[in-house]
């Protein structure tokens, strides 16, 4: 790892040092230096920031051994960086359990045994930590410069983190919840692995303002962001336990350069989206569109794919957003990140009440309905959705792209019978009976077939008050059996008998004949959907003709 800061082991090599001794503490050579202090007073905690190179003389230090135990322990506590004694009339000697316990905390000790001048060795010192500092800041500035080059570079965010490999010698690594993740060097992929699943979880364990430690290993982190929106996690490990804020200032100067990267690549993204949303939304609509427009922005090998179209419904407080573009542009980089995740190749179009998917597949794939119940679960589960139940209507499978007029309008009507609460299911295949309903409200004789069927049984209600249809649609449903009926309408069995005698009166004998009795059913359901009665719960009278 690269070595910015000043340690203990390159003090002991300077001419200043040559009459010093280490006493303990050997494991604490790489220990860094930021300042030197010269302390003589035993009440030292608010007089050291952490760092220092303690130098004394020995004239305020204690006597006894537990006393100077306790000495050693708070110079450690306050993560000074080693202690300096000069032996002479006030200290000759350091008791083997001091030395032994600086040894265990990798604690310096290190004694003159001869008179110095601590004027000499501050001076000496403090000219290195600040010639340190100039070529940290020279560094600084010209790494900043490379990453912002670099930042213009095809494969930018990969040569960034080169630059930074290269620099400091140690792993470092780009990843995002979305898109391609980067690391360098290359066998760090299982690295790469354990830290984004500790960085996307909901509450990273071993995460401390910008450290995280995982499996014992520490990473410095910076969160990358545009737009105020976290977008990745640049993380540079950091090999020994003590560490410069330099590399944090490194951290933030390369997030910098890569934000800029994700900030072009977003407006291109949002080009490009914009583009691919005309595109198919004119589909949509019914327009011509050729193929190979369409692969520009989604595959080459459309024309040879089936497809569905997947409407989900927005919200009021989702589309009156005050960020609504960021809002979309998240939202369907999400999505179309979930399709791709389930084996589909999608095309989207985003207005303000709905998001429009073209999800593409390969013809010999099975199980396409699994595959897109799955689908339809995770968007319902999103953090975007789930303050408000989300609608989903999703077509049945089409070949060809001039029927995708036809396929949306699968779909809205999907979406319109879960919100009259006639279905759960998004899908146009399980609507059973309604998708010939639909034909018939489109050629606008839905009406006239409810009324050929079922006037006379409405007026009746209508002048007497009374629920003739309701006896209808439950025997119908009871498949004419009249006791599960009758229970069903809480009424006796005679009652019951009177009532179908009215409705036989009115309908005909014959009305339960599989024929007659099959668009009597359809004339109910259609009835309930137009007036709203699908998702009211039933009001019985008993006993009442």
């Amino acid at each position: 790892m690269k070595k910015i800061e000043l340690t203990i082991n390159e003090i002991l090599k300077r001419e200043t040092f040559r009459n010093a001794r280490l006493l303990a503490g050997t494991k604490g050579l790489h220990r860094p230096i930021k300042w030197s202090h010269i302390l003589e007073v035993k009440d030292f905690d608010m007089l050291i920031n952490g760092g220092e190179l303690i130098l004394t003389t020995g004239i305020s230090f204690p006597d006894d051994i537990l006393t100077q135990l306790d000495y050693i322990s708070r110079l450690i506590a306050k993560q000074a960086a080693g202690l300096c004694i000069e032996f002479g009339s006030s200290v000759t000697s350091l008791p083997s359990e001091v030395l032994s316990f600086a040894d265990q905390h990798h604690f310096p000790i290190i004694v003159f045994e001869k008179t110095v001048k601590f004027v000499d060795i501050t001076h000496d010192l403090h000219t290195m930590l600040i010639n340190r500092h100039q070529r940290m800041l020279s560094d600084l500035d010209h790494l900043s410069s490379r990453f912002m080059r670099l930042s213009l570079a095809p494969n930018g965010i990969f040569k960034i983190l080169q630059e930074m490999y290269g620099y400091f010698q140690q792993p470092v690594f780009f990843l995002s919840e979305g898109s391609k993740s980067f690391y360098c060097p290359a066998d760090t992929k299982d690295q790469e692995a354990v830290l984004r699943a500790m960085l996307y979880s909901e509450q990273p364990d071993g995460l401390s303002g910008r450290l995280l430690t995982v499996n014992g290993t520490v990473y410095a982190v910076k969160p990358v962001q545009v737009f105020e929106q976290v977008r990745g996690y640049l993380c540079l490990q950091i090999s020994d336990s003590f560490y410069d804020d330099f590399f944090l200032l490194v951290l933030d100067r390369a997030g910098l350069a890569v934000s800029q990267i994700l900030l072009r690549t977003q407006t291109l993204e949002e080009r490009k989206q914009h583009a691919e949303d005309e595109l198919v939304r004119s589909l949509l609509q019914g327009k011509e569109v050729r193929a190979e427009h369409l692969s520009t922005y989604v595959s080459a090998a459309v024309h040879q794919m089936h497809y569905r179209v997947c409407v989900i419904q927005l919200n009021a407080s989702q589309s009156n957003k005050t960020d609504w573009e960021e809002w979309k542009l998240q939202q369907t980089m999400q999505i179309r990140s979930l399709f791709q995740k389930h084996g589909c190749i999608p095309a989207l179009s985003t207005s303000n009440h709905e998001i429009a998917v073209l999800a593409f597949f390969r013809p010999s794939e099975t199980g396409t309905y699994d595959k897109f119940s799955r689908i339809t679960e995770t968007i319902s589960q999103m953090k975007a959705f789930i303050s408000s139940p989300v609608c989903i209507g999703v077509s049945s499978v089409f070949t060809h792209l001039s029927k995708t007029k036809e396929a949306y309008d699968e779909s809205k009507e999907s979406l319109e019978l879960q919100r009259s609460g006639i279905t759960v299911s998004p899908f146009y295949e399980k609507l059973g009976i309604y998708r010939l309903l639909f034909g018939l409200q489109k050629s606008g004789l839905l009406d006239r077939y409810v009324h050929d069927y079922l006037f006379p049984v409405l007026e009746y209600d209508t002048k007497t008050n009374g629920s003739l249809l309701e006896t209808l649609a439950v025997y119908l449903e009871c498949g004419g059996s009249k006791k599960e009926a009758a229970q069903k309408l809480f009424i006796v069995r005679q009652t019951l008998y009177h009532r179908l005698s009215k409705l036989e009166s009115l309908l005909g004998e014959n009305f339960m004949e599989p024929v007659n009795r099959l668009a009597l059913e359809a004339a109910v359901q259609a009835y309930k959907w137009q007036t709203g009665q699908m998702s009211q719960e039933p009001s019985f009278q008993h006993d009442v003709l």
